[in-house]
């Protein structure tokens, strides 16, 4: 899970890392929210502001892993 506006996370190695994780692997972003408050701590050096308030970054991340854990139980 990552969201569209971190700005620590360094995008291109992390591109190249999820070619070794499983074809099946469910990927989400979180549009508008930042590493912090994917976190849910303070804003880290370099993060970029978030679009969204933290508690809709958890609701939408909550909302995600309900989605997954579904998937994974069929």
């Amino acid at each position: 899970m990552t969201s569209s506006n971190d700005g620590v996370l360094n995008r291109e190695a992390w591109e190249k890392a999820k070619t070794n994780l499983p074809k099946n692997t469910t990927f989400v972003s979180i549009k508008g929210g930042n590493h912090g408050q994917l976190g849910s701590y303070r804003m880290q050096k370099g993060d970029s502001a978030p679009k969204i308030t933290g508690q809709e970054q958890l609701q939408q991340i909550v909302q995600a892993l309900k989605e997954w854990m579904k998937s994974v139980q069929k």
